[in-house]
C-alpha cells in the first residue's frame, strides 16, 4: 500500500511559516531605511517643537502650518518605514516598489516646496538639508532597488515548493494583504489632512473620527475574512468597503458648496 500523499491548500500556504533569513542586499535597504527615517524623524520632531515653543504672535499661522507638517511627516515617516521593512520580510514585491515610490513622492514633495511654495521661515531654514538627504537616499534606492528584487523568491519557494497554483496564490496575497494595509494608512492620512486644513464644525471631527475607526475595523475584518476563508466576514467587509469612498464625495461636495467657509 503506498503512504498517503500530503496536500497542501492554499490556505494552508498562506498560514505556513517557514525558515526565512533576509539576504544581505535586503539587511544593507533595511539599514538605509532605519537610518533615513531616524534622521527625518528627529528633524520633524525638532521642527514641532521650536512651532510650538515659537512665541511670535505674528507668524501664528505660519508657525501652525509648520505643526501641521511636522505632524504629517512624521506619520509619512513612521508608514514608509513599516512597509518598506515588511516587504523585505514578507518579499512582497508590489510593497517594496510602493515604498520606493512613496519614497520618490516624499522626495517630489520636498523640492516643490522647496523651490516653488516656501511653506514659511521655520521649514525653509531645514528645507535644504531635507532636500539634499531625501535626494541622496533617493539615488541609494534607485541603484540597489533592482537587486534587492532580484533576491526575492526564497521565502515563496520554502513555503510551497515549485507549485505554480500556490505559488500565484501566495502573491495574489500578499498583493492584497499590502493594498488593505496601504488603503488604511492612505486613510489615516486624509482623515489627518481633513482635520488639520478642511476643518469647519464639530460635526466634521465627529465624523473623521468615526471613519478612522470603521477603516480600523475594515482593515482587521479583510485581513480575517482572507486568513480564515470566511463569506460572512468578506460579506461584511464589503459593507464596510462603501464607508471610505462615501466620505470622500461627501467631503469634496461639502468643500465645493461651502468653498467660502474652508481654508484657501
Amino acid at each position: 500500500m503506498p503512504p498517503p500523499t500530503l496536500i497542501i491548500t492554499p490556505t494552508a500556504a498562506l498560514r505556513a511559516k517557514p525558515t526565512f533569513v533576509i539576504p544581505r542586499i535586503g539587511k544593507v535597504y533595511i539599514s538605509l531605511v532605519i537610518i533615513e527615517c531616524l534622521i527625518l524623524l528627529t528633524i520633524s520632531i525638532i521642527t514641532l517643537i521650536l512651532s510650538r515653543n515659537n512665541s511670535d504672535s505674528d507668524k501664528e499661522d505660519e508657525h501652525e502650518i509648520s505643526r501641521y507638517g511636522a505632524t504629517v511627516a512624521v506619520t509619512c515617516t513612521l508608514g514608509f518605514l513599516y512597509f518598506s521593512v515588511e516587504s523585505i520580510y514578507t518579499e512582497s514585491l508590489f510593497q517594496f516598489w510602493a515604498s520606493i515610490v512613496s519614497h520618490l513622492l516624499i522626495t517630489v514633495y520636498i523640492c516643490y516646496h522647496y523651490f516653488i511654495d516656501n511653506l514659511g521661515s521655520l521649514f525653509h531654514s531645514i528645507s535644504l538639508t531635507l532636500l539634499i538627504l531625501v535626494l541622496v537616499f533617493q539615488s541609494v534606492y534607485a541603484i540597489i532597488a533592482r537587486k534587492v528584487h532580484r533576491s526575492f523568491g526564497w521565502q515563496i519557494y520554502s513555503c510551497i515548493g515549485a507549485n505554480l497554483l500556490l505559488k500565484r496564490v501566495y502573491k495574489t496575497y500578499l498583493i492584497y494583504n499590502s493594498l488593505l494595509k496601504l488603503d488604511c494608512f492612505l486613510t489615516v492620512l486624509l482623515v489627518m489632512l481633513s482635520a488639520f486644513f478642511l476643518y469647519r464644525e464639530s460635526v466634521e471631527f465627529a465624523l473623521n473620527i468615526l471613519i478612522l475607526v470603521l477603516s480600523l475595523i475594515w482593515l482587521m475584518v479583510g485581513m480575517q475574512c482572507c486568513k480564515k476563508e470566511s463569506k460572512s466576514l468578506l460579506f461584511f467587509f464589503l459593507i464596510l468597503s462603501q464607508f471610505q469612498p462615501i466620505f470622500i464625495a461627501w467631503k469634496l461636495f461639502s468643500i465645493g458648496t461651502n468653498r467660502d467657509e474652508y481654508p484657501h
